[in-house]
């Protein structure tokens, strides 16, 4: 084993050679040759390690910036070798290694957001612009957006910062704060994954993954108990609020259909079909707000029978109607070509409903009422709810519809519904 000293002494030759360092180090020194001018030129000394049949070269002998000692090269071989051996990849995969390490340490936390965005997402468009504004503007416009992937790292203090951040996230948004700063830590938690999965932060330090915190009540939306629905009816029969009358006739078939709004609000006319002989709006199974999975059941269409009740609305609605394709017209300047699917609930919240009925709570009401008030199966309301079968042997067999069961169900709930002061 050489020392120090002994390196220094090496004197170049007119051929490379090589000598030992101990534990597969060894010292290059490189040849001499003459220059254009005649001087003498090459005669330089380097590092070199071999390991299990891989060599790398580690850097230039001396004691300058960037140069190795014989102590400081034995300390970064034996890195290399403990690496590979880790990582069960030879010693000429470090630089490669290094590169990737740098590239990760010096990507921001908004060319991470932006790559994920563009990258890691598969979701319907709708869904997509959401996350994109959730992450855009709750998320970056909270925090600075040139934080490094490496400052973020659970171990570099990122936990400290982005529970920092989800705590703000959720005090902006007030009445909504828990759902929104849930959704973005969420998020959050699928963009460093995505950042893990590209190599750019290291496994095991996402800084938004599994938040504890106390366990507390699940709040549903607001819901009226069935006593305190005839007065509803009532109000939403006055519209004392004088809200448009697409959002009044929209807020009614809702009551009738129990549909989300994201789906009520897109409804079409094109979509009234005969199905096994029921009149129904046949709603493909990709429309926002049936919840349906992307290329996993989105395939699957949802019918909703139509009453007498029902048509009556659609009449109405089809005398205001200009030639559009959907039932439900926007209201002035709206960012959709349909109604905003907000209407129905802001219309309750200016009844005087905020924090009594929501319209996603409407939902709640007819599963529970429809059991104790009709005596209706659970399938069928579920089915009517949209829920497709929620086991492996359904799934696979049951393709039922039950639609004459639905549309009895549908008959008995609209007619409950005018007996209770429900006008159409």
């Amino acid at each position: 084993m050489l020392t120090q000293r002994q390196i220094q002494q090496l004197k170049p030759d007119s051929k490379i050679y090589k000598r030992g360092c101990g534990d597969g180090l060894f010292i290059v020194v490189e040849k001499t040759y003459n220059g254009i001018e005649g001087d003498k030129r090459g005669g330089g000394k380097y590092f070199k390690g071999r390991y299990k049949q891989s060599e790398i070269q580690l850097g230039k002998f001396g004691t300058g910036f960037n140069e190795f000692s014989l102590k400081t090269a034995e300390l970064e071989w034996q890195k290399i070798k403990l690496w590979s051996l880790e990582n069960n990849q030879p010693v000429s995969k470090f630089k490669n290694h290094l590169i990737k390490k740098i590239e990760k340490e010096t990507h921001t936390l908004k060319e991470t957001i932006d790559k994920f965005l563009s990258e890691g997402l598969d979701v319907k468009p709708f869904t997509h612009q959401t996350y994109k504004n959730q992450l855009h503007n709750r998320v970056l416009g909270n925090i600075s957006p040139h934080f490094t992937l490496k400052q973020l790292e659970w171990d570099n203090g990122g936990r400290e910062i982005i529970t920092s951040l989800i705590e703000k996230i959720r005090i902006q948004a007030r009445g909504n704060g828990v759902d929104q700063s849930e959704r973005c830590q969420e998020l959050l938690n699928a963009v460093f994954n995505f950042a893990i999965e590209k190599g750019w932060m290291t496994r095991g330090q996402n800084p938004a993954s599994k938040f504890k915190r106390q366990r507390r009540r699940e709040n549903h939306h607001p819901t009226l108990d069935w006593n305190e629905v005839p007065k509803l009816l009532t109000d939403i029969n006055l519209n004392k609020c004088n809200s448009h009358i697409q959002t009044v006739l929209a807020t009614k078939f809702l009551l009738m259909t129990f549909l989300r709004t994201g789906a009520l609000a897109r409804l079409e006319w094109e979509w009234i079909k005969d199905k096994d002989g029921i009149e129904c709006f046949e709603i493909p199974g990709n429309t926002h707000g049936l919840k349906r999975r992307k290329d996993v059941n989105d395939n699957i269409p949802h019918y909703v029978p139509l009453t007498n009740e029902m048509k009556q609305i659609l009449e109405v609605c089809s005398q205001y109607n200009d030639g559009s394709k959907y039932v439900f017209q926007p209201i002035r300047q709206s960012r959709y070509p349909h109604l905003d699917p907000e209407s129905p609930n802001n219309y309750l919240k200016n009844l005087g409903y905020s924090d009594k009925q929501r319209a996603h709570g409407w939902r709640r009401t007819a599963r529970t009422y429809a059991i104790d008030l009709l005596g209706a199966e659970s399938d069928v309301i579920k089915r009517q709810m949209g829920h497709l079968p929620d086991n492996k042997v359904d799934k696979a067999y049951d393709r039922s519809l039950r639609l004459k069961d639905r549309k009895k169900l549908m008959d008995d709930w609209c007619k409950l519904l005018t007996e209770n002061g429900l006008k159409v």
